[in-house]
Formats: C-alpha cells, structure tokens, sequence
C-alpha cells in the first residue's frame, strides 16, 4: 500500500522531521492456504524549511499471498531535529 506522510513545520527554524509508519495486515499464505498475519513499517526523512509543509509517499510492501486485510497505516515515532 502507499502512504500519503504530511510533514509540517509551524517553527521559524528548519527542521529535519522522521516519521516511522506501520500497518498491521492479514493474508492467506499462498503455499499453506492458512491464515497469517504480518505488519508492515518504512521510515521517511525529510528536511523541511520553516513554515512550509512536504508531502511524501511511502510504499510498505505486503509479503505474497492472497485475501488481504489491512489496518489503517499509524504513525509509531516521530522525531524532530
């Protein structure tokens, strides 16, 4: 799936701003037609200059299967420098 990540920076001051994105999911595995479930997680940097906003997309990759379900996507961290 792909997340739409917003960053924002209200300071006056540029700011280099990390998010940590995950999301939960289920699958039917192709080899043992059993259910499984699995999460997940990519990071995303950016440098944003004082008062502006980026939009990034991150891609988090499903491993193979089939009958996916997912979770809505959460950020777990959050760092700012």
């Amino acid at each position: 799936i792909v997340v739409n990540v917003e960053f924002f920076n209200p300071s006056e001051e540029d700011l280099l701003m990390s998010a940590s994105v995950s999301c939960g999911y289920s699958y039917i595995d192709d080899r043992t037609s059993i259910k499984m479930g699995d999460c997940a997680k990519g990071t995303l940097v950016q440098h944003v200059k004082a008062g502006q906003r980026i939009t990034e997309d991150i891609a988090l990759y499903f491993v193979s299967g089939r009958s996916y379900s997912y979770s809505i996507p959460v950020i777990n961290e959050l760092t700012i420098q």
